[in-house]
Parts: structure tokens; C-alpha cells; sequence
């Protein structure tokens, strides 16, 4: 499931949806769904892309995030 602050990373506000084909459409791509390897290749194409606010990487985002929550765990 999809967090919140991974819809954030994408660039779209507080659009808190857990689908990847949304996901996909707001960051301009299209894929057929439901299909395990196309799934995951348009999930690696989010991860990769850069964010429209501060240009990095997606998933440097969300290991940043992670870190953080890590971190504030212990």
C-alpha cells in the first residue's frame, strides 16, 4: 500500500490515493495494469523520476522518510 508521503514524494499535494495506476496517471504515465512485471516497472518509473519541486529522485524521498521514522523509533 501506497503512504501518503509517497503520493507526496510524486508531486501530488495531499492526493493520498493507493492505487498505482493513479499514481502513474499524475506523474504522465500510462500502463496496463495487473500484470505482476508491468506493475513493477511502473513502479520503478515513479521511484526514478525526479520531483517537481525540489528535482530529487523520488525515492530518495521516501528512503529519507524512512530514515527519519527509523530513527525517531529507537
Amino acid at each position: 500500500m501506497v503512504e501518503p508521503k509517497a503520493a507526496d514524494a510524486c508531486g501530488l499535494g495531499d492526493r493520498t490515493s493507493t492505487r498505482l495506476g493513479y499514481l502513474a496517471m499524475r506523474c504522465g504515465l500510462f500502463f496496463g495494469g495487473h500484470r505482476a512485471v508491468q506493475d513493477c516497472l511502473a513502479t520503478l518509473e515513479i521511484l526514478a523520476r525526479s520531483r517537481p519541486r525540489s528535482g530529487r529522485a523520488t525515492l530518495a524521498g521516501l528512503l529519507e522518510g524512512a530514515r527519519q521514522a527509523d530513527l525517531s523509533s529507537r
